[in-house]
């Protein structure tokens, strides 16, 4: 039986754990207190340490400070964990998404979402772009718009016209 969720807060997406039971949460970040149903599981264990080294992974990551948290993390127990932590997301695009909560202003965050899904996937499509930002509840309205921007401003690369890459 699992007794610890990890999730992220809806308003700052910052990871939290909480047991499996309770029905409602407070970020210790921004204080928001949310609803738990509903809400994506990154992550259940029965262990309440693994619960907290994934909730350090999954905020370090966001605060772009993997290594730093990494070198802290030195037994072998964390090394075999690190192994899971990508499993926390069922896709490139909720990464991507679960990422953009750190990113405020549509220009940026049209920005990051091309940059990281050229990391994950190595090019992308507008598809893509509308996905990623639909996991991160983001407008995707003016993608083609951005898209066509930042391929002037020589930010990304195509081919194909169908397949970018950041660049930049």
């Amino acid at each position: 039986m699992t007794r610890y969720q990890v999730l992220r807060c809806p308003r700052c997406s910052r990871a939290k754990s909480v047991l499996a039971t309770v029905k409602s949460a407070r970020c210790s970040y921004c204080s928001n207190r949310f609803k738990i149903t509903g809400l994506k599981k990154f992550y259940q264990t029965d262990n309440v340490s693994e619960a907290a080294e994934i909730v350090g992974r999954l905020n370090s990551e966001l605060a772009g400070k993997t290594d730093e948290f990494i070198a802290e993390m030195t037994d072998k127990r964390f090394r075999d964990l690190e192994k899971k932590v990508p499993s926390a997301f069922d896709t490139s695009y909720q990464y991507v998404g679960y990422r953009l909560g750190e990113f405020t202003g549509e220009k940026r965050t049209m920005e990051a979402v091309m940059r990281l899904l050229t990391e994950e996937l190595g090019h992308f499509t507008a598809d893509d772009v509308i996905k990623a930002l639909a996991e991160a509840d983001r407008s995707s309205e003016k993608v083609d718009e951005y898209i066509d921007r930042m391929i002037q401003d020589n930010l990304i690369f195509s081919k194909d016209g169908k397949h970018y890459r950041y660049i930049s």
